[in-house]
C-alpha cells in the first residue's frame, strides 16, 4: 500500500476490472489495477473505510465503521458519504455491507440493534434487528447476519 499507515480493511472487485481497498488508518480508498498500480483517493468526510462492495449502480459502496457513514465511490474516485443517524442516542458503528436482491445496499451495525437499507440514491431506512458484524445476501432473496458474539446466524427478509 502506498500509505504506510493505511491499515487495509476491505477489498472488492470493481465494475471497472480493478480492485478497490479501503484504508481504515489513512481515511483513503485505493484503486489497484491488475498491473499493480495504486491510486489513492481521500475520504473528505473523515473516518477510515471498512467493508466495501460493488453496488448495483456501477459504483462501489463502503462503510465508515466509526464515523457512521455509508459512502458511494465512483470508479473515477469521487466519494459521497451519507450519515446514518444515531439510534437511541447510541453512535452507529457500521460493519458489513452487501447488495440485496432488491438492488439496494444493506448495512449491518455493531453497537446498535438495527440494519439499514440504503438506496443507490443514498436514502437510508433503519430496521430494528440485531447487532451484527457482517451481512450477506442469500440466493433465496433473504439477508443473513452474523451477530456480534454468540453462535447463531439471523435471517432477515427484505
Amino acid at each position: 500500500m502506498p500509505t504506510f499507515t493505511s491499515m487495509p480493511f476491505g477489498v472488492a472487485a470493481g465494475p471497472d476490472g480493478n480492485l478497490w481497498v479501503t484504508e481504515s488508518g489513512a481515511a483513503k480508498v485505493a484503486r489497484l489495477t491488475t498491473a499493480g498500480v495504486f491510486t489513492e483517493f481521500p475520504i473528505s468526510s473523515g473516518g477510515g473505510g471498512g467493508a466495501i462492495t460493488a453496488g448495483p449502480d456501477g459504483n462501489l459502496w463502503f462503510v465508515q465503521p466509526n464515523a457512521g457513514g455509508v459512502c458511494r465511490l465512483t470508479t473515477a474516485g469521487a466519494i459521497t458519504c451519507f450519515t446514518v443517524p444515531e439510534t437511541a442516542g447510541v453512535p452507529v458503528e457500521l460493519m458489513g455491507i452487501t447488495v440485496g436482491h432488491d438492488q439496494n445496499l444493506w448495512v449491518a451495525g455493531f453497537a446498535v440493534s438495527s440494519i439499514w437499507r440504503v438506496t443507490p440514491t443514498g436514502t437510508i431506512t433503519a430496521f430494528p434487528g440485531t447487532s451484527a458484524q457482517d451481512i450477506a445476501a442469500a440466493p433465496d432473496g433473504n439477508l443473513w447476519l452474523a451477530p456480534a458474539g454468540g453462535s447463531s446466524l439471523t435471517r432477515v427478509t427484505p
